[in-house]
């Protein structure tokens, strides 16, 4: 009979709780999150680890990109989430990444603490690059609970 190695059992269980962790963490930021301007990201799982969804932005240089649905792409490792999308479909010159955590905030709610870099494209000039912290809390848990 043909054991296995511990170290080769070892790995195996790490691989599993891996998938299974970022799993659970992928169906944990699946819904529709706003942040602090009234900005927002409606999440959806696609496979285990990254996620598609729209963002919808409530504040912008270009105005017509105010309520534009963007789509986005994202990954998500543990409690670590990263996404990026385009701007280029209300006529903005920019594109958008965004990574963070999803953690409870002090009163125990689930937040999306992320940081965005907003690039724009073409020559540089004083605001082409933009950082910015955002909180995310959840803005569907009345839709959440009746799943």
């Amino acid at each position: 009979m043909i054991f296995p190695s511990v170290k080769s059992v070892t790995h195996a269980l790490c691989l599993i709780f891996a998938c299974v962790s970022t799993q659970l963490w992928a169906s944990d930021i699946a819904g529709r999150w706003k942040n602090q301007y009234g900005s927002t990201l409606e999440i959806t799982d696609t496979q285990p680890g990254y996620f598609t969804g729209v963002f919808t932005t409530a504040v912008a240089v270009t105005p017509a990109c105010i309520g534009h649905p963007a789509p986005l792409e994202g990954a998500v490792n543990g409690n670590a989430i990263s996404l990026s999308l385009n701007m280029n479909g209300c006529g903005s010159p920019s594109v958008i990444a965004m990574t963070g955590t999803l953690r409870p905030d002090d009163a125990g709610r689930p937040r999306l603490m992320v940081h965005a870099l907003v690039q724009s494209s073409g020559e540089d000039f004083w605001n082409s690059q933009v950082l910015s912290t955002n909180f995310y809390y959840r803005d569907d848990q009345d839709s959440k609970a009746k799943n």
